[in-house]
């Protein structure tokens, strides 16, 4: 069965409220699954600007909260058109037919008018920062996020640049503190970023290496084969070798190492090693896990932060 033969195309749903379908589609049913993916890599580039920048801990938390307001309007947009370009292939995959596009529930014209509001926001948040960071936005959600969809046709490596377009907003974070760009410091810590992703969206893809052998998608799940645990052992250890290089040129303290390195290190350790890559529901389960090992790092971030400002140096 080919993406062109017409009976993939399915028969209109039963009884689905087009309320629901279009949350779905904006992937508000799940929130905040994903939007937070997206979130943590501008929160941590947040939170190295403010130890560097020395800004007040308020400020700190209103840029946080601006971040995480945005990245769920951003998720929306990317995650619309993620499901108008994929629409044909979410038809031959078990896990994804029931989506609103590839059910029928909503056509595609009406996916494109509902992801424009969602952009709109999402540009009016990047307005909100100064002039860097507005531009660093709108690059990261026209060419970097757009192009995405299109990754798995034409490479083995979709992780790859997925790692490039979620992790984004470590530059946004750092930049609107700082109004400019450290390379030492956000480089490394960027494609450690990219890294983890590899790791947590080579896990999600396992869920569907079958079907996507029938339709002609690639990715690294695929690629990787019987290796999958080996190789994303390998990338978790160039995250946390990263993040500690990043950590060497921003001056970190213990903190950052104790919980922000090693912490991730235990939750890569666990997630790689009880593994079960053939059961989809273990692969979702440790896919959604991994914004815990986001957190995690936060956490080593945000007190290294804290302990840096004048009043709680010991």
């Amino acid at each position: 069965m080919t993406l062109n033969d017409k009976t993939t195309r399915p028969s209109k749903p039963r009884s689905t409220s087009a309320f629901h379908a279009y949350v779905r589609l904006a992937r508000k049913h799940q929130f905040p699954v994903g939007a937070d993916l997206i979130f943590l890599p501008g929160a941590w580039g947040l939170g190295l600007a403010a130890k560097h920048n020395q800004l007040e801990p308020v400020a700190l938390i209103q840029l946080l909260v601006i971040f995480f307001a945005a990245s769920t309007t951003v998720h929306s947009v990317v995650c619309i058109l993620n499901d108008i370009c994929d629409v044909e292939f979410d038809r031959q995959v078990e896990r994804t037919k029931s989506r609103p596009l590839a059910s029928g529930a909503i056509s595609i014209t009406n996916a494109w008018l509902y992801m424009i509001p969602w952009t709109v926001v999402s540009v009016l948040f990047f307005y909100l920062g100064n002039e860097l960071t507005f531009y660093l936005g709108l690059l990261g959600l026209v060419p970097v996020h757009a192009l995405y969809p299109l990754m798995k046709r034409w490479t083995y490596w979709p992780q790859a640049y997925l790692g490039v377009a979620m992790n984004w907003g470590i530059w946004l974070g750092w930049s609107q503190v700082e109004g400019s760009v450290d390379w030492f410091i956000l480089l490394p810590f960027f494609i450690g970023a990219a890294c983890w992703t590899i790791v947590y969206d080579t896990i999600y893809a396992c869920q569907d290496k079958e079907d996507d052998i029938k339709c002609g998608v690639k990715s690294t799940a695929l690629l990787f084969g019987e290796w999958v645990k080996p190789i994303l052992s390998a990338f978790a250890v160039a995250t946390l070798a990263l993040f500690s290089i990043s950590g060497h040129f921003s001056h970190a303290g213990w903190a950052f190492y104790c919980i922000s390195v090693l912490g991730a290190a235990a939750h890569f350790f666990w997630q790689l090693w009880t593994l079960k890559q053939a059961e989809m529901g273990d692969c979702w389960s440790k896919f959604t896990k991994n914004s815990n090992l986001g957190y995690i790092v936060l956490v080593g971030i945000l007190l290294d932060y804290v302990l840096s400002l004048p009043r709680f140096r010991l």
